[in-house]
């Protein structure tokens, strides 16, 4: 089962709007930012923004977040603000 895939289950699930970000077929109307924008936890806050400018689009570094609605994504995808967390079922 492809990410996107997967994505879209968790979506109808949650009953999360569709939206390209979540699988869907067509733009969603709910606002998007890069994920490194969205995300507030220590992690993130402890990174500075001009780290993460310098990480991006360097082919010899990987960084992937997990993620409780998206699974695995990049900092730099756009994702809409939801309220999951990894401890749920």
């Amino acid at each position: 089962m492809s990410l996107l895939t997967c994505r879209r289950l968790l979506a109808k699930k949650y009953h999360h709007k569709e939206g390209m970000d979540l699988g869907g077929n067509r733009e969603g109307t709910v606002p998007l930012i890069s994920a490194i924008e969205r995300y507030d936890g220590n992690l993130y806050r402890e990174i500075d923004s001009a780290l993460w400018g310098k990480l991006a689009g360097k082919e010899c570094v990987d960084v992937l977040i997990v993620s409780a609605l998206y699974g695995l994504l990049t900092p730099w995808e756009a994702i809409r603000k939801y309220e999951l967390s990894m401890n749920e079922a």
